[in-house]
């Protein structure tokens, strides 16, 4: 062990243990860093680490500029990209697991011809500038490919394991659903798993439209969740002024939710709290005429 080694270990806390790599049947044996820093069995991916490379696990993807290359769909639609590592790894768990798998891999291409490029294209977007979900805004609609393409978008942050990034795209959703003619529902309802966040709205949406379109045919017809709308009445409010975490809890099941992500609800909650709040009117008599006295 040469002398710079030894210092950076003697500066180092009480290092965590690897565990070796084990047959069937066998007891894991643990392996002291201190005991063999030179070389460092993974029993995760299975690899042997120089004392160096292991050093380097510790260095945030940040500091290393590696870059990762994304292929992704076919045909015109082909597009490639090639982003830094620690972009993609800090806003999606699928990224983060195999850049840490391959960090001495040599091949850094990914293959994702069978993924929508325009979705792989808004998530890299997105994850060089994260953004907080967007307010619900009555008659102002986004941007493309934001108007069109956020329900691909948030089953895109599905697959791959990026919340906020689905927490996003859910916002632009809500926010476009109503100049998505002859939109995405039923692909949502092939893909979306009930009761996820995108499915929950567009239940509710599908329902509450069923309910104002009456009978007849229209674009909502034939969709699973057209038979949500028994469950509407005309008490049932639009679901795009809901609060965004409504479509995260149970009560997001719920076509004619009373919650207080209402903000309809809020607001007659508060009016009663206030009315209770006033003093009673004073009756005819003393009792109004020394309050009427008392004001001259």
């Amino acid at each position: 062990m040469r002398d710079s080694e030894r210092r950076i270990l003697a500066r180092r806390p009480r290092p965590r243990s690897f565990l070796t790599p084990r047959s069937a049947g066998s007891v894991p044996v643990k392996t002291d860093v201190r005991a063999r820093p030179e070389q460092i069995e993974d029993a995760v991916y299975g690899i042997t680490l120089t004392f160096v490379e292991s050093m380097t696990l510790m260095i945030p993807f940040r500091k290393t500029k590696s870059k990762l290359v994304i292929r992704a769909g076919t045909g015109d639609d082909r597009k490639v990209f090639e982003v830094e590592s620690y972009i993609l790894s800090e806003s999606s768990g699928f990224f983060r697991s195999y850049i840490q798998e391959s960090r001495f891999s040599l091949n850094k291409d990914l293959d994702f011809s069978k993924e929508d490029s325009t979705a792989v294209a808004m998530f890299i977007d997105w994850a060089k500038r994260p953004t907080k979900p967007i307010t619900y805004t009555l008659s102002q609609y986004s941007m493309e490919p934001w108007m069109s393409h956020a329900a691909d978008a948030w089953l895109f942050g599905k697959r791959f394991n990026a919340p906020e990034f689905q927490r996003y795209a859910l916002s632009q959703f809500i926010q476009n659903s109503a100049v998505m003619i002859h939109g995405p529902w039923k692909l949502i309802e092939q893909r979306a798993s009930a009761q996820t966040p995108l499915r929950r709205f567009s239940d509710h949406w599908i329902a509450w439209n069923c309910l104002l379109l009456g009978i007849g045919p229209h674009e909502y017809s034939g969709l699973e969740a057209a038979k949500f709308a028994r469950h509407a009445t005309m008490s049932t409010h639009d679901p795009r002024t809901f609060d965004p975490e409504h479509w995260y809890t149970h009560c997001g099941n719920d076509i004619d939710a009373t919650c207080t992500h209402d903000p309809l609800v809020r607001q007659k909650q508060q009016e009663k709290a206030q009315s209770r709040c006033r003093p009673p009117p004073a009756e005819w008599g003393r009792e109004w005429e020394e309050q009427f006295n008392s004001h001259r």
